[in-house]
């Protein structure tokens, strides 16, 4: 409308049709400050626990607390619209109130609401959804002017509300209660019911962050193949590797619909979890190969694979923080950027073990977890990176075709004698970046040239958008004007960028991107060189070929840094990287002690510093240098890092040991003092000090904990074993203790007397050599092996049983237990005349007895230890040697032979006065004297028996 002036002297003003030159303008600017008004509130009376806020007033609160138990609260809830995972990085909560005695001041705690399940006309004490923990404080007095802003609790209200976000809720519900002071002279609050002047309300500044809960999981387990991660827990994932085979492996998966074409400056993996005590473990984040995975149905034999390393994480025994992953390069921002650029509505990763203690993960938190399950934290960068959306090629030589007629994917460029023309046009959707104030612009493409050629393309505007691959040829293509840039192809198929002539490219792009057009549309043309060696361009159909155009928009200032890994407790040491990517106009200077950081401070390495002193805070300010002006960051990062000694080792192992051990602490690189209990408290700088190893005797268990300290370090965590000392048990005996044994073997197993030890003393054995446990052969006294030809040896291995899976040491026994063979007797004519020489043998080492009476041999029978004559008897024709051998105690069956001994000359009984034989030893002469006789008589040489038929001789 006209207000003053020279009305009538206005030639034109532009309009809505002139164009984005000369059309009207509007700029807005818009800061990171949001503010909300509870949408629905409720008050609950102990006093009328049916009763709803409605029933008191119709639009206040009430908070109060009489003789500490008629306690009135208060819920309000927040509609926190287009917040879902973003982040904030403060919050402030307020109210307006009166206190109705003048002077009188009541403090309030603001605590979470437990849900969102209340409004003002139905809730009561009765269904009220209840509190817990407390965010922050306030104090109301008399002035219902102002409003009464709640200091928070550390920064619980700030967490509390990006952890809801960070689950996609919108949805925000607090409890206001009594704390302290004169609630009996409480007036009134203003709910909603009461306008935004008098409401609940929220402050929060918003960051440029994308943070979010994994959507899904799975867990595969390589020694259950066929099981998906329900097998094992119904909400928790796990990462393991067993003997270097059996490997567990998790996936997460993120939702990242909202974030089309954006791009990150620095990404934050992290997970919640619990390792047994004083262990720890280092997974590896990589790649997942796809996101077609579910907790519901993946297994090892269908899992999506992994690749690529991109953050390494250590799990420890500290389930209360997170675990934050260290990026390898710039790996994880390049792979999150990658998805982005693609349009992806999800993005996939997987946990692998990489070293440490796998067998003790007690738990992961997987996405049924909640606040607990893996998260994903983005810091957009001011840029956005946008594949072609569609292409087309248009051929003069063939002007009726389209470019699936050369490929169904690639675009091409090239000029044949000057007149014969191929170009392209590549389409790209700019919606998602729509009404932002383009500061940068460039187009790149992929493309390769034949060995040693080279050719120039030249970047033009496409008329209009109205073409694609399947319809577009040269007879209806939509028309180039204005070069924009230029860029050299070669055989270098990496990606190339186009030089920009002058801002051409720039004052293209931008205009429409403010003007919210859908699509910004280019031409690729021949401009020189070797123009038809070009073997290819990427096109849409190509994938990450693509052509693609980067977008830098105007940056709100300079960036606070932002540390990798946050504050906390470490141990030794922690590098601590900044992980922004900063413009080259900016500086980051910062101190570690305690001062603000200022343009004199210390700049920040590229590398990152490493902490090694106990109690370091860093604070770190990032500023930006223009030829104009120079500017800080809004806010100071601040990082308060801790580092603990490291945890010692207990020597040895825990676990069961006999009769005694010695216990020691070590600790690589010394430490000035441990301090431990054997009680099972907590060790403090007030428990016992570590002097030299020391002794434990019998104990059913004993807790050994332990920390250690050094000089400018914080204590160590604490690292506890359990030992439990029982009294030997020792090994039983076997008897026989003879390893050769005939025939058979009785053998006894006797348990000695066992000295502090008063538990089970069962033997068990095997008569295999196998180990024996308490599922083998339980003795229950002597027991006989016997000769067996297919076994002559036995292993016999005996152990005492006491329970609880204790044994003694092994006791063994080996017997070879040989068959005595009967002994064989020689001659084998039984018919022999006048007399018999009588051999018997048996088998090395055997004792031979023998009977001439018929009776049975036994060890007392005469003992053969020579060949003997049986000589003719008349009285007795047949005369009976029995035989048995013995060894070892143990007899062989009984040998018999009958000899029938018949007379060939008469034979006198003759009294020989004396028999001598000489030479002495006997030789082959022997002499009898008495008298004249013919006789047979037998004599020994050295080394055999012989029979000699005596001529008469006078004697």
């Amino acid at each position: 409308m006209y207000s003053k002036g020279d009305s009538a002297g206005t030639s034109w003003m532009g309009g809505y049709q002139n164009g984005t030159s000369y059309a009207p303008k509007l700029d807005l600017y818009f800061v990171k400050e949001n503010t909300f008004f509870a949408v629905d509130d409720a008050s609950v009376f102990e006093a009328y626990p049916d009763s709803t806020a409605n029933g008191f007033n119709a639009s206040n609160l009430f908070v109060s607390a009489v003789h500490d138990t008629a306690e009135a609260m208060s819920y309000v809830k927040f509609n926190l619209t287009g917040l879902a995972n973003k982040t904030i990085s403060q919050a402030a909560f307020s109210l307006r109130g009166d206190m109705a005695t003048v002077g009188k001041t009541m403090t309030m705690v603001l605590r979470k609401s437990n849900n969102d399940n209340f409004t003002r006309d139905t809730t009561t004490w009765n269904n009220d959804p209840g509190t817990s923990s407390n965010l922050a404080y306030g104090t109301m007095d008399d002035d219902s002017k102002t409003r009464t802003y709640f200091e928070q609790v550390n920064n619980l209200l700030v967490d509390y509300i990006n952890g809801k976000l960070a689950e996609g809720n919108e949805v925000v519900s607090l409890a206001i209660r009594f704390s302290s002071g004169d609630s009996a002279h409480f007036g009134w609050l203003g709910g909603v019911g009461n306008g935004s002047s008098y409401a609940p309300r929220l402050d929060l500044t918003v960051e440029k962050e994308f943070v979010a809960y994994s959507k899904d999981d799975a867990t595969v387990f390589e020694a259950y193949p066929d099981s998906t991660a329900l097998w094992k827990n119904a909400s928790n994932i796990f990462v393991s590797l067993a003997h270097d085979t059996a490997e567990v492996i998790s996936y997460v998966k993120f939702d990242i619909a909202k974030l089309p074409n954006k791009q990150v400056r620095a990404v934050e993996f992290s997970t919640r979890g619990d390792i047994a005590d004083g262990k720890t473990i280092t997974m590896v984040l990589r790649k997942a190969n796809n996101d077609n995975f579910s907790r519901d149905t993946t297994t090892w034999n269908n899992d999506p694979g992994t690749s690529t390393n991109l953050a390494f994480g250590t799990l420890d025994d500290d389930s209360k923080t997170r675990t934050y992953f260290e990026q390898v390069g710039n790996s994880l921002v390049d792979y999150v950027n990658s998805k982005l650029i693609e349009g992806k509505t999800e993005i996939s990763f997987a946990l692998r073990y990489s070293t440490g203690d796998s067998a003790g993960v007690s738990w992961m938190g997987g996405t049924g977890n909640g606040t607990y399950a893996p998260q994903l934290k983005l810091i957009f960068a001011d840029e956005a990176a946008i594949y072609a959306a569609d292409d087309a090629t248009v051929f003069e030589e063939f002007p009726d075709s389209t470019a699936n007629w050369k490929d169904p994917n690639n675009i091409f460029i090239s000029k044949g004698s000057d007149t014969t023309e191929v170009f392209s046009y590549v389409k790209f959707d700019i919606s998602n970046v729509a009404f932002q104030e383009v500061i940068g612009v460039k187009l790149s493409t992929r493309s390769d040239m034949a060995d040693n050629k080279t050719m120039t393309v030249v970047l033009r505007k496409a008329k209009n958008n109205n073409f694609s691959r399947d319809t577009t040829t040269w007879n209806n293509d939509p028309g180039t004007k204005d070069d924009l840039a230029t860029v050299m192809l070669d055989m270098d198929s990496g990606r190339k960028i186009f030089e920009e002539i002058g801002n051409n490219l720039l004052n293209y792009v931008a205009p429409l991107i403010a003007e919210g057009q859908q699509y910004v549309s280019f031409a690729i043309l021949f401009k020189d060189g070797d123009s038809t060696d070009l073997k290819w361009m990427g096109g849409v159909g190509n994938g990450t070929y693509a052509p693609e155009l980067r977008l830098a928009f105007k940056s709100d200032g300079a960036v606070a840094p932002i540390f990798n890994p946050n504050g906390g407790y470490y141990e030794d040491s922690v590098k601590v990287a900044d992980i922004i990517t900063h413009s080259t106009n900016d500086t980051v200077y910062y101190t570690i002690d305690g001062t603000e950081p200022d343009m004199s401070s210390t700049i920040w390495p590229e590398k990152g510093i490493t902490i090694k002193t106990d109690s370091t805070v860093i604070k770190a300010v990032t500023y930006r240098y223009t030829d104009t002006d120079t500017t800080a960051s809004d806010t100071t990062t601040s990082q308060a890092y801790r580092i603990r000694t490291p945890k010692p080792t207990i020597l040895p192992e825990g676990g069961t040991y006999e009769d005694s051990i010695m216990v020691s602490f070590v600790l690589e690189g010394g430490a000035d003092v441990f301090y431990y209990t054997l009680d099972g408290s907590e060790p403090n700088e007030t428990s016992a000090i570590y002097a030299e190893p020391f002794k434990l005797g019998l104990t059913d268990k004993t807790t050994v904990k332990v920390i250690a300290k050094r000089n400018g370090y914080y204590l160590s965590n604490r690292v506890f074993v359990n030992f439990t000392v029982l009294a030997s048990i020792k090994a039983p005996e076997i008897t026989p203790t003879v390893q050769q044994q005939y025939e058979s073997v009785t053998v006894t197993i006797t348990s000695p007397e066992q000295v502090g030890f008063n538990g089970n003393d069962s033997i068990y054995y095997t008569t295999d050599g196998t180990e024996p446990d308490n599922s083998s052969l339980l003795y229950a006294g002597p027991f006989v092996l016997n000769h067996n030809p297919d076994t002559l040896v036995r292993n016999i291995k005996a152990v005492v049983y006491g329970g609880g899976g204790r044994y003694s040491e092994l006791a063994a026994q080996i017997y070879s237990i040989a068959n005595i063979s009967e002994p064989v007797i020689a001659p084998a004519e039984t018919a022999q005349a006048d007399s018999v020489v009588v051999t018997i043998t048996a088998d090395a080492g055997a004792n031979i007895y023998y009977t001439l009476d018929g009776s049975t041999p036994s060890g007392t029978s005469t003992q053969y230890t020579a060949p003997f004559v049986i000589m003719y008897d008349a009285g007795q024709a047949t005369q009976t040697v029995k035989a048995i051998a013995e060894m070892g105690g143990k007899f062989s069956e009984v040998t018999s032979k009958d000899f029938t001994i018949t007379s060939t000359v008469g034979i006198n009984k003759l009294n020989v006065v004396s028999l001598n034989a000489y030479p002495n030893p006997v030789n082959k002469v022997l002499s009898i004297s008495n008298s004249t006789l013919a006789a047979r008589l037998m004599f020994k040489s050295s080394i055999y028996w012989a029979a000699l038929f005596l001529q008469p001789c006078k004697m």
